[in-house]
């Protein structure tokens, strides 16, 4: 299965349960753990990847907690990339 830019998707990548990330969800990390191990896994993002990001700026209510990381792609083929490199495990809301 193919992404927008032609590169494969993480579903085509890794079978089901097969991780890039050291760590498995659930498991305790220190803080910004998974951003950087993300960063590390998928290199050539131009986009930021921000650990702890607050999430109350985002929302028109002014709530919401932190988030563990957030992404915010340089454009269509930033967010390409980081979806095809992103662990399955790892859930992605938009």
């Amino acid at each position: 299965m193919a992404g927008p830019d032609g590169t494969p998707s993480r579903l085509a990548e890794r079978p089901r349960g097969a991780s890039a990330l050291s760590t498995l969800p659930g498991m305790r990390r220190e803080p910004g753990a998974l951003a950087a191990e993300l960063a590390r896994a998928i290199p050539g993002l131009r986009g930021s990847l921000a650990a702890d990001a607050p999430m109350a700026p985002l929302s028109w209510f002014r709530t919401g907690g932190p988030a563990e990381f957030l992404f915010t792609p340089a454009g269509e083929a930033d967010l390409a990339l980081f979806l095809a490199g992103c662990p399955a495990e790892v859930p992605v809301l938009v």
